[in-house]
């Protein structure tokens, strides 16, 4: 029986003609979704003017209020127009006063003195906000050859801090705190602490396609991250007196035993043994992602379901339909329902970490949960868009990121254009008929899959040019992976979800489902990875502007919506996919020149090297590593692709030092690596020691399928038009140690050497290269060993005479004053320094050489 009907018998007409009238009429739909997405559209376009013009806060509100005070004093258009730029007057005010302007007691504004600073020592009273959480800095095969160690984080809310032995000031605003070692012994969540460590800022990226960092800490009140070196350096302090603050600091007591006993449920829940899916469980349930499963993520991610890993609404719709199914067998709750629904989603958001994906999807499940309870029929489109004004409003920057664009479009697209996809999938369903009423068991069921296969294909569709903005990647089966994987993700959820619940009470109890969720978890995994070695499962793509993916996703959506056969109305569609293809194909496939006979670039990787060179349609990448081991692969992966580049399917790993070729492996699949160049000493160590670095990485290559090669002086590779001659070491050569091994590699043109690659040759190998080229140049060199200041080094590279020499190194060896006479005299490109550096030289009559470094200011 249908709930109104329900509801005029409990409590009569009258109430129930007021749902009735509640109910939105059809035409005062699209004029309520037009006002929304005016008014959504024009606080964004303020967001953007300010963030090209950084306009100042007072200024835009003055100017919203004025233009507010002439729509209240006009009619008709002017009113309409006066509004629009109300709005888009206060977005960019908004965004100022959140992004580009610090308050003067902020930690941000107080601590804006030692920006710029190495190794600037500050004493910080706060509260801990997070957990302290001991991480790996670097994973997979060659974890075990970085040098860097293993440390702690947590957040810490900061009340007063004191900068060079000072004087305590009050400041409020957070920081990241890093600790060397392993976690702090008694330190917790709503502890107040004094830290004392070495501040740093966020500092502007130094690599193209690099996140800047700045304005998400602003918007978030982080003022930067304070690095400890020792976990002594954590001392309790008394709390400070006040309700607030001691409600604050139960509530992140309770929080952090609520997380502490739910990641002790889910690994009951996951059963022993090597094969449990401990990690992956973690962070499906807990959102508590293991830097171990990242070949699991990047599966995922590669196969469009990435939003199955990291909780969003996906999540919180699953626990939501387990919640209303246990509720309703205790009968039809009305209002009741949402609420207590609402009430689990709530308490589900306190054990998981409170991350902007999280608490954006919690908060758009809550408001429909809300709107549900008040006994009114919004248009979900509608109120959907309301509620993305607010998460803006809340987080200015969120606007320009993935997450946001896929769980607010998405959602959106899948009430708007799910019924639609049905239909011309299968066609209209008659209703009213016995055998609807009839209610089976298989009608129900294909029910289901028609709606699963039209959310399936709608999402797959819309997010395929976000997604190749974003990352680069298209996954052609995703829609059929995501048809297969979500169900089993569902039942591991479903399962897991009041396995959770019940273990939080009776933790005996999660153990009894512990072999089920394994099965359906180890099944999702299997079929993922399956999926992912299929050729062509994902396909990588050159850079692809922000217009095509407007006009892509514009166009889907007039096919989706229109259709692609005959009639009037669907010629929208026919027109707009033809357009798509033709633009499409325009993107992808016309080549991208670069300016100049030879181009140089090189990344800002720490204490390790990378280059890219490129000649013509040809590219070479030259090195690939760092000591930092943190994350390196995803900053070269991401500096390729932002330069252009779709693939480099030939490296070159000039000898066995990890800072040389340590993140080699994580990019043999996103840069389409097929060969795989180094020196001879590269197998000879790999001979030698068999467990070791070298012989690791040519086992992960070969099962990879990548062939690898041991060059000498006297191989060349051609790239472009260009040549690139190895000029040493010698085949056997005997040098003493590695560094004297690297590969030495010169780029000629016609018969003009343009540029010289030196790899850490040393004193012998040097001694080497000027006994047979007393006359060697080069108007580009690479300084050898990162810039190491040893005499026979300065002597050679004062010898060659470069126009340009490019350093890449850490800060430990920039602006070394043993090189100052070659400093002054050339132009010099540091990474430490500069950030990443970019030279093209063109090879004429008179070789040209045009230079620069990557700093967004």
């Amino acid at each position: 029986m249908p709930s109104r009907w329900r509801c005029a018998q409990r409590v009569g007409p009258r109430r129930c003609r007021a749902n009735v009238r509640a109910l939105p009429r059809e035409r005062d739909i699209p004029a309520a979704r037009s006002r929304a997405l005016i008014a959504f559209a024009s606080v964004a376009g303020g967001y953007v003017l300010s963030d090209w013009f950084a306009w100042h806060s007072a200024a835009c509100f003055a100017a919203a209020l004025g233009c507010a005070a002439i729509a209240a004093a006009g009619r008709g258009h002017i009113v309409r127009i006066a509004l629009i730029a109300a709005a888009v007057a206060f977005g960019a005010g908004w965004h100022s006063l959140r992004i580009h302007e610090r308050p003067a007691a902020g930690l941000a504004e107080v601590l804006s003195p030692l920006s710029g600073k190495e190794r600037a020592l500050i004493t910080v009273r706060g509260v801990v906000l997070t957990p302290p959480r001991e991480v790996a800095s670097s994973t997979g095969p060659l974890a075990r050859f970085v040098i860097a160690p293993r440390y702690t984080r947590f957040d810490l809310g900061a009340d007063s801090v004191m900068m060079d032995g000072g004087v305590w000031r009050a400041a409020s605003g957070n920081l990241w705190a890093r600790v060397a070692g392993g976690v702090p012994t008694g330190v917790r969540a709503g502890q107040r602490v004094e830290v004392t460590g070495f501040f740093s800022a966020p500092d502007a990226p130094t690599n193209p396609g690099e996140t800047d960092l700045r304005p998400i800490a602003a918007q978030s009140a982080f003022a930067g991250l304070v690095t400890l070196t020792a976990p002594e350096l954590i001392v309790p302090v008394e709390p400070r007196p006040g309700v607030v603050v001691a409600a604050q600091r139960g509530w992140l007591h309770a929080r952090a035993w609520l997380q502490e006993r739910a990641g002790a449920v889910v690994d009951r829940a996951a059963g022993s043994g090597p094969e449990a899916p401990r990690a992956f469980l973690r962070g499906l349930i807990l959102g508590d992602y293991d830097p171990a499963q990242r070949e699991v993520y990047n599966a995922f991610a590669r196969q469009g379901l990435v939003h199955v890993l990291s909780i969003s609404g996906f999540h919180l719709s699953a626990m939501a339909l387990v919640a209303l199914a246990v509720i309703r067998l205790s009968g039809d709750r009305g209002w009741l329902e949402p609420v207590l629904v609402a009430v689990l989603v709530l308490l589900y958001m306190a054990i998981v970490p409170a991350a902007s994906p999280i608490v954006r999807s919690g908060a758009m499940v809550l408001l429909i949960l809300l709107a549900s309870a008040m006994g009114r029929r919004y248009d979900h489109v509608t109120l959907l868009v309301w509620i993305a004004l607010g998460l803006v409003l809340w987080r200015p920057r969120d606007l320009w990121g993935m997450g946001f664009q896929l769980s607010v479009g998405l959602t959106a697209a899948l009430f708007y254009f799910t019924p639609i996809v049905r239909v011309r999938l299968f066609g209209e369903t008659l209703r009213g008929t016995v055998r609807d009423r009839e209610h089976r068991l298989t009608d129900r069921v294909k029910e289901l899959l028609k709606d699963a296969a039209a959310a399936n294909l709608l999402c797959w569709a819309l997010a395929a040019p976000l997604i190749a903005h974003h990352i680069g990647i298209v996954s052609p089966l995703a829609f059929i992976v995501s048809f297969l994987v979500t169900p089993l993700v569902m039942l591991v959820l479903w399962v897991a979800y009041p396995a959770l619940l019940i273990g939080m009470f009776v933790p005996a109890l999660a153990c009894a489902a512990s072999w089920l969720i394994g099965f359906f978890a180890r099944s999702a995994v299997w079929l993922v990875n399956v999926a992912d070695g299929v050729p062509g499962s994902s396909v990588i793509l050159p850079p692809v502007t922000l217009w095509w993916t407007f006009g892509a996703t514009v166009a889907v959506g007039c096919v989706l919506r229109f259709g692609v056969r005959r009639g009037p109305a669907r010629r929208i569609g026919a027109v707009a996919l033809a357009l798509l293809v033709v633009w499409t194909g325009i993107e992808l496939f016309v080549p991208r020149r670069i300016g100049a006979d030879l181009r140089i670039d090189t990344f800002d990787v720490g204490d390790g090297t990378c280059h890219l060179i490129r000649s013509g349609r040809d590219a070479v990448l030259w090195d690939c590593g760092s000591l930092a081991g943190v994350q390196t692969h995803s900053r070269i992966e991401r500096a390729v692709r932002a330069m252009g580049v779709r693939a480099t399917p030939r490296v070159v790993i000039t000898h066995p030092d990890i800072d040389h070729f340590g993140a080699l492996l994580d990019l043999v699949r996103p840069l389409g690596v097929r060969e795989v160049i180094t020196c001879e000493r590269f197998f000879t160590d790999a001979q030698r020691d068999p467990a070791g670095s070298a012989a690791v990485v040519l086992r992960e290559l070969a099962a990879r399928g990548v062939r690898t090669f041991a060059a000498a002086a006297g191989d060349e590779i051609t790239l472009g038009g260009l040549v690139l001659r190895f000029i040493s070491p010698e085949r056997g050569a005997a040098f003493e140690i590695d560094n004297d091994h690297s590969l030495v590699g010169l780029v000629s043109g016609r018969a003009t050497p343009l540029a010289l690659f030196t790899g850490d040759v040393q004193d012998a190998a040097i001694a080497s290269l000027t006994e047979r080229y007393p006359e060697l140049s080069a108007k580009v060199l690479e300084l050898p060993h990162h810039g190491s200041a040893r005499e026979t080094a300065i002597r050679w590279v004062g010898d060659v005479d470069p126009r340009l020499v490019i350093q890449s190194t850490g800060p430990r060896r920039a602006n070394d004053p043993r090189w100052a006479h070659l400093r002054e005299s050339r132009l010099w490109r540091c990474t430490a320094t500069d950030g990443a550096a970019w030279v093209e030289v063109s090879d004429g009559a008179e070789v040209t050489v045009r230079s620069g470094s990557f700093v967004k200011p």
